[in-house]
């Protein structure tokens, strides 16, 4: 490595950790990463997902590293890394320690990683400047800015929102699998095009293990759907619950009924009507969502259902 870099500060600062195992990369940042939970969900839920999980959804293996400062080995930063998933940042006390991350990442000379999620957008740019000067391969990223929401309570006048004659239900149907598999595509060449082939196995455990639902019309059309993504349980006891992916099919949007399926979710789900959902023997005691900041309509959506936005997060392609 250089001893000085324009993208960060002296290494001699830092040390660079590459763990063989998940179990070591748990056991070391475990308390890291929990002192921002949601922030930092998607490692958590990477760390804490069974073998069987881990190799359905990450087919291709995972690479987990971390970063601590050098006089008191202090962890201070952490990523991981599933191809040709993004590269999932931890948040980071500083953007220059992403900036560290991202020179010593590029210097495993890896070549695979083209995409990154920063808990920050700050994190998530720094990473991306050192992992290209290191690498030399310069490309103009696309940049996608995201919003990180939590519910604080269900507006209940949102359960009756939609303006659609239709109900909500449990997609426990073998016809639900082949709607959800199909119209997660279409969610995928929308709002995720960098996506390619897009990353269907969520749709397909949602399914399986009744983790979504369906918004269906007096006349049998199913017409929008809504999934848990993952679980974490949090310091204190009990287990925040990520929706995602929500999509409205384009002949049904504007009638609310984006706003009614994610409220009627959460309400289940804080009653405890979704049995999987407690796959920590704890209680749900709070949701998540992640949002394209772009697209505003969505956004309204999600705030007229009862959450509200507690980060800004990047997802970035390069």
């Amino acid at each position: 490595y250089p001893t000085q870099s324009t993208w960060g500060p002296p290494i001699q600062q830092y040390e660079w950790r590459v763990h063989e195992t998940r179990k070591s990369f748990e056991e070391l940042i475990g308390a890291f990463v929990y002192e921002y939970p949601l922030h930092n969900q998607l490692i958590i839920s990477m760390m804490t997902r069974d073998e069987e999980a881990v190799a359905r959804f990450y087919p291709n293996g995972v690479r987990a590293r971390s970063v601590h400062r050098s006089c008191d080995n202090v962890v201070v930063g952490a990523l991981f890394h599933a191809p040709p998933l993004a590269v999932v940042l931890s948040k980071m006390p500083s953007p220059e320690i992403a900036s560290f991350a991202g020179a010593s990442y590029a210097a495993e000379h890896l070549n695979d990683a083209t995409s990154v999620t920063g808990a920050t957008e700050a994190d998530a740019f720094m990473f991306i400047g050192a992992f290209t000067a290191v690498t030399r391969v310069y490309r103009t990223p696309i940049l996608e800015p995201q919003g990180l929401w939590e519910l604080r309570s269900v507006n209940t006048s949102a359960l009756t929102r939609s303006r659609v004659a239709g109900h909500v239900r449990i997609a426990d149907r073998e016809e639900d699998r082949e709607f959800l598999v199909a119209q997660g595509r279409a969610f995928f060449e929308e709002a995720l095009p960098q996506e390619q082939p897009p990353s269907l196995a969520i749709l397909e455990r949602a399914w399986r293990e009744h983790d979504a639902v369906v918004f269906e019309t007096a006349d049998g059309e199913k017409c929008a759907y809504a999934c848990f993504s993952r679980r974490i349980a949090v310091p204190g006891g009990g287990v925040f619950v990520s929706i995602g992916p929500v999509y409205t099919l384009p002949a049904h949007r504007g009638q609310g009924l984006a706003t009614q399926l994610v409220a009627e979710m959460c309400s289940r789900a804080m009653r405890g009507e979704f049995v999987k959902l407690d796959v920590f023997g704890q209680r749900v005691v709070g949701l998540t969502l992640f949002t394209r900041l772009s697209d505003p309509a969505a956004n309204r959506a999600y705030e007229r259902a009862g959450f509200v936005m507690i980060g800004r997060m990047l997802r970035a392609w390069f």
